[in-house]
């Protein structure tokens, strides 16, 4: 009984995932490392060439541990640069809360001196009230003065 030939066509990334039982991520590193042929489209969408009958995985168990490897290793780079990421947001957003404290520090300083400055100048102005009052209140008349039994000015 003669085998029929194997016809290879183009399929999406994801398509041929699904038919090769991996990741497309997997796909992709294999067209990388060219154990697949393709191309990519004006878009750069890419398509993958896979056999029409593609039920024979024995020859895809070293890459599929390859893939897996290979996963694993950007799961781990994606984790790492992540928690780089947070770090550095962290150590950024401690600065940033260091300078708002100073800078509310100095505000609250601030406050406190004018507060201080319009409590005397509060003060001050009181006191000049007072003697404006005396000032302006009518002073009895002479002869008042003189029947109350004061004679001051």
């Amino acid at each position: 009984m003669m085998d029929k030939p194997r016809t290879k066509r183009p399929v999406s990334v994801d398509k041929a995932s699904r038919l090769l039982g991996i990741s497309p991520d997997a796909v992709r590193k294999r067209y990388q490392r060219e154990k697949l042929k393709g191309y990519k489209d004006e878009s750069g969408r890419l398509f993958v060439y896979v056999e029409d009958n593609v039920h024979d995985r024995q020859d895809n168990v070293h890459d599929n541990v390859q893939d897996k490897q290979d996963s694993s290793q950007a799961i781990i780079d994606a984790y790492k640069s992540r928690d780089e990421l947070y770090e550095k947001t962290i150590s950024i957003m401690e600065d940033t809360i260091a300078t708002l404290t100073r800078e509310l520090d100095a505000k609250q300083l601030e406050l406190e001196w004018k507060d201080t400055l319009f409590l005397k100048a509060m003060g001050e102005r009181d006191t000049e009230l007072k003697r404006i009052k005396q000032l302006l209140e009518p002073k009895p008349s002479f002869f008042r003065r003189l029947l109350s039994g004061r004679t001051d000015k």
